[in-house]
């Protein structure tokens, strides 16, 4: 599976997380006109300063308008890709309508190449997290003298907090690998 596929998977599911959670303030069932209105809001308010490279590429690709808020005005049938989403029109939305959509839903981390640059760093970590986990097991396991077994077996009963936030965190980036989301890939299918 290519990197942008695993981001629009990701943005779907935080999408219908959030819907499901009843968090997105009515914008599945907003007009294109009025999708258009809150985005032009949002970029007035200063809240999508991050975001204005993707949305020159989505709203104004061949500059052929002088202002970002220009392009977005004249260019409202771009909305509607996001529309056929959200009213299960379509089962494969475009990549600009994901990109879109993670900024409507405020998906983080975002642009899509942060979040690719975030998972690569991730995923560099797993090994290190992998063998820290099996030196901590086989440490435990290996200690022969009195002393060894005393320390470790000192704070037995107490929840070790690194050694979980490590084996959660492989986990995650396992599932992440497999697509395990297998809600995400009911929505996609339809």
């Amino acid at each position: 599976m290519f990197e942008i596929d695993l981001y629009n998977k990701e943005v779907i599911k935080a999408y219908l997380e959030r819907k499901a959670a009843k968090e997105l303030n009515g914008i599945e069932s907003m007009s294109r006109a009025n999708l258009r209105n809150l985005l032009l809001r949002r970029l007035a308010n200063g809240e999508l300063k991050e975001d204005i490279a993707t949305l020159n590429d989505i709203f104004n690709p061949f500059h052929k308008y002088h202002t970002l808020e220009g392009a977005i005005k004249k260019e409202e049938d771009k909305f509607r890709p996001l529309q056929y989403f959200f009213t299960q029109k379509t089962n494969k939305p475009s990549d600009n309508a994901i990109k879109l959509l993670a900024i409507l839903i405020d998906f983080q981390p975002r642009s899509m190449n942060e979040w690719i640059s975030n998972r690569k760093r991730t995923l560099q970590e797993i090994p290190i997290v992998k063998d820290a986990v099996d030196n901590k097991h086989e440490n435990s396991c290996s200690s022969s003298s009195e002393e060894d077994l005393k320390e470790a077996n000192e704070g037995e009963g107490e929840i070790d907090k690194d050694f979980i936030m490590e084996v959660g965190f492989e986990r995650i980036a396992q599932e992440e690998e497999v697509g395990i989301n297998k809600e995400t890939d009911k929505h996609i299918a339809h």
